[in-house]
């Protein structure tokens, strides 16, 4: 695992930051939380916190390929 591998991997972004690299709303991600839906979270003492590779796994998951046979 290369070093920024590794720094990513501990990257906890807070609900704001998260949603801002995600491009949306936080109020969405408090709700997907309310709702158990979204990418996996951390709660911290009361502190909710997304780790980077967390919110990258949850896009890839979400990928959508209009080509594919269902």
């Amino acid at each position: 695992m290369t070093a920024q591998k590794n720094q990513e991997s501990l990257v906890l972004l807070d609900t704001e930051e998260a949603a801002a690299f995600l491009k949306m709303n936080s109020n969405t991600l408090r709700n997907w939380r309310f709702i158990n839906v979204g990418p996996k979270y951390y709660k911290l003492q009361g502190l909710v916190r997304y780790k980077y590779e967390d919110l990258l796994e949850f896009i890839e998951q979400n990928l959508k390929d209009p080509t594919a046979k269902t």
